[in-house]
């Protein structure tokens, strides 16, 4: 795994096999008990070469929960690697989208009014959540790399 803004995961495995490891050690039958991932239930998809990794709380959506989104790749020296980054789910994203298209339409209303104070206040204000909205902490990282190493073993 690198750091930064990607992580990369690389593996002896061909993509064939990448894949299905990708399906069998990311099923939900793996964190339905009986280990110690039990607190962290993931749900995966794949669709191709295209891999998801949402981790779920066993009762609940979690709202703008981090989401690991990948692509299974062949590497020139043999093996492949899973390269991705985090985001937020696309209803997530929706959501986020109305509310600062709202935010936005009230921040515009204060300024017109001469509020240019209050309206500043509002961006600086807006910035800050979303921020805090498309941040993923390093825990949260590691725990998904826990799971991302063991399929690419």
């Amino acid at each position: 795994m690198k750091g930064g803004k990607s992580m990369v995961f690389k593996s002896d495995h061909d993509v064939n096999t990448l894949k299905e490891r990708w399906d069998d050690k990311t099923a939900f039958k793996n964190f339905a008990g009986g280990d110690d991932y039990l607190d962290n239930v993931f749900i995966s998809r794949r669709y191709g070469s295209i891999v998801c990794l949402k981790s779920k709380p066993l009762s609940a959506h979690n709202l703008f929960g981090a989401v690991y989104w990948g692509i299974i790749h062949c590497k020139k020296d043999g093996g492949s690697k899973i390269t991705g980054f985090f985001g937020i789910s696309l209803t997530d994203l929706i959501i986020t989208a109305a509310f600062y298209l709202l935010y936005g339409s009230i921040t515009r209303t204060v300024l017109e009014r001469g509020d240019e104070s209050g309206a500043y206040w509002m961006i600086v204000i807006a910035a800050a959540i979303l921020f805090f909205i498309l941040f993923t902490s390093p825990k949260t990282k590691r725990k998904y790399a826990e799971v991302i190493n063991r399929v690419v073993k």
